[in-house]
């Protein structure tokens, strides 16, 4: 990336355009979060300008930005992270997290006055990372000149309290996407060398793959029990949604990774289904197995656990990822909003419906509040941007006009 923000594209029309598509939606809905840390000089300067990477492991990042009782800072520029503000206890650090596998371009870095702001850009969690290996993004929320002065004046300001504390430092003192060989990942996964965790992964990676699953660090691996087996360490399972219970895998058989690659066991008869909230510190990672290798296992869960069209459709939508429960990506939460918006309440929708460009849910819990409706009801949601990010709510009043 250059300082005068000069962008290459491709160059055939074709791709272009989708060049186009994949950036204005990377860029949809951007917000800015830091991480600071202090890095050895060779570890600084793995992150040059145009360098795509990427991370194993979920980086802790605030949305909170102040001054810096560290050398480094990462600032991340994301429109799909992961909140984690609602579990932080005495303390306001703007909690959040990038997904495990996230593939990073780096835009810039520069010192001012002993301290460095390494610029990364938080790329498509899908295929269409590969359209900026060539081609250098450029945008006004992109612009190198502004993103340097702003952080030259934010140097001068006091630290803040929370991201200060050893607590927090000691959570974000490791390198982003650097490998045990002091270097950054390769964008392209080795096989069997993926290894990431379940809960930071959106469930579009899962679905309909052969996967391999293994206990994570402080994982007792009691999930694998329900093999009835003593002798197995992980396995491959197909993965699916089931809509009432959510992410699912489907055991396939014993596995074990030797030289990057998969040793499998012979395949056995037994029905075991393990839900993915067993598999909170469990690790994964995609292989090429095709699933017909294990007989009609795939193809019957496929046709049984089929959506309909309209849940289907809305499981496509990723401008809503953000509301969906992480475990069961067809429930999302929205606020009840009562007449004349003076009063609200959180509750949780499973999403059964899309008509006329009107999204429906049915009410998954009893609300707390007389609101004249109930668990098991379908109501429309209405979708709006506050504060630039994507809420959802019902509106009570409304629904009684109805």
């Amino acid at each position: 990336m250059n300082d005068c923000g000069q962008t290459s594209t491709p160059k055939d029309s074709a791709s272009a355009k989708d060049y186009k598509n994949a950036l204005d939606y990377m860029l949809s809905g951007l917000n800015t979060y830091v991480r600071d840390t202090d890095l050895s000089p060779q570890v600084a300067a793995l992150y040059k300008p145009g360098t795509i990477f990427r991370s194993k492991n979920p980086a802790d990042i605030s949305s909170h930005i102040g001054g810096m009782s560290t050398s480094h800072r990462f600032l991340i520029l994301s429109n799909h992270i992961i909140d984690l503000t609602e579990p932080e206890q005495n303390a306001d650090r703007g909690h959040c997290a990038t997904p495990s596998e996230s593939r990073f371009l780096a835009l810039d870095a520069y010192e001012y006055h002993g301290k460095t702001q390494i610029t990364l850009l938080h790329l498509l969690d899908d295929e269409r990372w590969r359209y900026f290996i060539d081609a250098v993004p450029a945008a006004p929320e992109l612009e190198i000149d502004a993103i340097r002065i702003n952080f030259s004046a934010i140097c001068e300001q006091q630290p803040i309290g929370d991201l200060a504390s050893e607590e927090w430092l000691d959570c974000c003192s490791d390198p982003i996407g650097v490998n045990p060989q002091g270097e950054l990942y390769s964008p392209e996964p080795k096989s069997a060398e993926a290894l990431w965790s379940v809960f930071y992964t959106n469930f579009r990676r899962f679905v309909g793959r052969v996967v391999y699953l293994t206990p994570g660090e402080d994982d007792d691996g009691s999930w694998l029990k329900v093999t009835q087996r003593d002798d197995i360490h992980a396995v491959l399972a197909y993965a699916y949604i089931d809509y009432e219970h959510g992410m699912s895998f489907r055991y396939l058989c014993p596995a074990k990774v030797e030289n990057d690659r998969w040793v499998l066991s012979k395949a056995d008869d037994t029905i075991v289904i393990i839900r993915a909230g067993a598999l909170k510190k469990a690790r994964w990672c995609p292989t090429d197995i095709d699933p017909a290798a294990f007989g009609e296992i795939a193809a019957e869960i496929d046709a049984l656990y089929k959506p309909s069209s309209a849940v289907e459709t809305l499981r496509k939508l990723e401008t809503i990822d953000h509301l969906r429960e992480s475990l069961f990506p067809d429930d999302i939460f929205a606020f009840l909003i009562g007449p004349q918006c003076k009063s609200l309440e959180l509750v949780w929708l499973r999403l059964c419906d899309w008509q006329d460009g009107t999204i429906y849910g049915s009410l998954l819990n009893e609300p707390d509040n007389n609101w004249g409706i109930h668990r098991g009801d379908v109501l429309p949601i209405v979708f709006s941007v506050n504060n630039g990010s994507l809420v959802s709510a019902i509106f009570v009043d409304e629904l009684e006009k109805r």
